[in-house]
């Protein structure tokens, strides 16, 4: 989907329950967030609802714990989660030995969410 089919698509429709942006422009990811966050959350939850995560610096098992999770604070939620392609099993096959062991971590996590 390309990025004017992927605004079309949301001002008429919910949102998904998950998206992947791939690309090296951060420029339309950057419209792709704001456009999410405007469709999702509610002005005054905003800042409540948004959590944005780095997998450079947190696992996927803890983004999908957090997704799992009900919010204290806000009723509506979206995480915004950067470096998703280090969840990718081939960048992490290609990373060390260690990388197998996440890999497989990954995609039973991601078949369990």
């Amino acid at each position: 989907m390309t990025p004017e089919q992927f605004h079309l698509r949301i001002g008429k429709q919910a949102p998904a329950p998950a998206y992947l942006f791939v690309g090296q422009e951060g420029y339309e990811r950057r419209r792709a967030k704001e456009a999410l966050i405007r469709r999702v959350l509610p002005a005054e939850s905003a800042v409540e609802g948004l959590t944005q995560v780095d997998l450079e610096n947190t696992t996927l098992a803890e983004v999908l714990d957090d997704a799992r999770s009900l919010s204290l604070f806000s009723s509506e939620r979206l995480i915004w989660v950067c470096s998703a392609e280090l969840a990718l099993p081939r960048r992490l096959a290609s990373t060390s030995e260690e990388g197998e062991e996440r890999t497989n971590a990954n995609e039973a996590a991601l078949s369990a969410y």
